[in-house]
């Protein structure tokens, strides 16, 4: 077994139980994400990233036991921070939970998701609507989604230090899918393209698809024992499908320079709209 002390962290009640051998990047995880120290409930999840000497053949057999075969160094530190990711909401998919690449804030108590690639200007409109509305903040890179009793919930994330962990959960409003442009402007989506976008910004969807032969050239085979049963994929197909259809999705253009007043006006109007969940 392992010497490191283990890590843990808490989503919807679940805790999650996280041993990590390399010493650097487990200090990168204590960095980046909100750890809790002790739980009053056992762990429900298990997860180990191993070195080659660990001798525990049974622990090396199991599912959610990765074995890494050489130190990782600093710069794959956030791939596999993505991949640890991609674990726990594969686990989640039952309980109706899907994590977006996009940051998110609450306006008047209502959830606004921020989506898009990287440089897209998550973090930048982040930022914006803290200083502008002084916004909670519920993540900064991964957002967590909730699809209860026919109504989307924003839950805070406790992947991103910048966020408030002790939010409550809040009905998700508006989703916007950012692009950088040197005009303001917004487009509502239908529900066939909300799907795909959010589909190319689930972070289970965007390792398992797109990527999967990436990680098969990179030498990264044993990362790929995370499969999507089809009884898996249908819920993950149908959270999608839920958000798409109960919530205001938009492709969001901003020059981000000069778009202040464009974003003012474009969340305090997106906040007064009457909803019917």
């Amino acid at each position: 077994m392992s010497t490191k002390a283990p890590l843990y962290i808490e989503i919807t009640n679940r805790v999650y139980q996280i041993t990590i051998e390399d010493t650097g990047f487990r200090n990168y995880i204590r960095k980046e994400f909100h750890l809790k120290k002790s739980f009053a409930q056992k762990p429900v999840f298990f997860i180990y990233f191993l070195n080659k000497e660990n001798k525990n053949k049974e622990l090396r057999n199991s599912l959610h036991v990765f074995v890494i075969r050489k130190q990782i160094p600093s710069n794959a530190y956030p791939f596999f921070e993505f991949f640890l990711k991609i674990i726990i909401e594969f686990s989640l998919l039952r309980d109706n939970i899907l994590f977006l690449h996009a940051s998110s804030v609450s306006y008047k108590e209502r959830g606004i998701v921020f989506s898009g690639p990287i440089g897209a200007g998550k973090t930048t409109t982040l930022l914006k609507c803290k200083k502008y509305f002084s916004s909670p903040i519920y993540s900064e890179d991964t957002a967590i989604l909730q699809c209860k009793n026919k109504v989307v919930y924003l839950l805070p994330s406790p992947f991103d230090k910048k966020s408030d962990i002790l939010l409550p959960p809040i009905p998700l409003q508006q989703m916007y899918f950012l692009h950088q442009s040197g005009k303001d402007k917004v487009h509502r989506l239908s529900p066939s393209l909300s799907i795909k976008r959010l589909l190319e910004n689930d972070l289970l969807y965007q390792y398992y698809y797109p990527k999967k032969v990436y990680y098969k050239k990179k030498g990264l085979n044993s990362l790929n024992k995370i499969n999507i049963p089809t009884t898996q994929y249908k819920l993950l197909i149908k959270n999608v499908d839920t958000i798409a259809n109960k919530t205001f999705c938009n492709n969001l253009y901003l020059s981000l320079k000069n778009s202040r007043y464009f974003l003012l006006n474009l969340i305090k109007s997106g906040a007064d709209f009457a909803f019917d969940f």
